[in-house]
């Protein structure tokens, strides 16, 4: 015959089994604005840190933000080092002293096209180093860390971008598909009058402005994935 402590153990564990079932249900929709992942993670050089974009769901604008964070690789509590909420791309320069990076920067309510900025890690703010009329991303160091190698659409027509410039309203929102790929997920249409090129451009000791960037490829065709790595893990 059970005693009167089994009894009680049971009915407590049933009691327990019970709450935790009731808060078993199925996935919605809504669950997605609860998720946070780490992308793009990058080890700094002397192999300390490893910096990664933070990446969170944003309910109200119904899109991605994302900031950087670094984190020690023997183990520790994160910390972020950009306010976000478009900062991605973290690069370190070879001697681990800045990190560049790609922010898409808040005009009016909406993104602009993401430009380079480089963030001293020793602080202060981080310093944009682009303007380009269709922006900049995918930045690398060159191996001396005088100058950074990135990916942009922007040809030689277009003017670099400034403040107070304003947008041309008047263009045609009228496409014209004549190709099998014309559009890519989360970048939009493919603009096949501006592929992707590779550029240059200088890092000064101190970034009071942005620099002249150069155009180093060109052509019809798109070109990416750049890197100065002598080896690849």
């Amino acid at each position: 015959m059970p005693t009167r402590r089994t009894l009680c153990v049971a009915a407590l564990s049933l009691s327990l089994f019970s709450a935790l079932s009731a808060e078993k249900r199925p996935i919605k929709a809504d669950d997605i604005y609860l998720f946070h992942w780490v992308a793009d993670p990058q080890v700094s050089p002397d192999g300390s840190q490893v910096a990664y974009t933070y990446v969170g769901v944003n309910a109200k604008d119904d899109g991605y933000d994302t900031s950087l964070r670094l984190v020690p690789t023997a183990g520790g509590a994160s910390r972020q080092i950009t306010a976000g909420p478009r900062d991605s791309s973290a690069r370190w320069s070879p001697d681990g002293k800045r990190i560049a990076f790609a922010r898409a920067p808040e005009k009016d309510g909406k993104p602009e096209p993401p430009q380079i900025f480089v963030l001293p890690m020793d602080g202060g703010e981080a310093r944009q180093l682009t303007s380009l009329a269709k922006g900049a991303g995918s930045p690398e160091w060159s191996p001396d860390g005088r100058t950074i190698a990135f990916s942009s659409t922007t040809n030689p027509k277009d003017p670099e971008k400034k403040d107070g410039d304003k947008k041309d309203d008047d263009k045609s929102d009228v496409r014209v598909i004549n190709r099998a790929v014309y559009r890519f997920n989360g970048a939009g249409y493919n603009d096949t009058a501006h592929p992707s090129h590779i550029w240059i451009v200088d890092v000064p000791g101190v970034i009071s402005s942005p620099g002249k960037a150069t155009q180093v490829t060109f052509g019809e065709f798109r070109e990416g994935d750049i890197t100065d790595r002598k080896s690849v893990v």
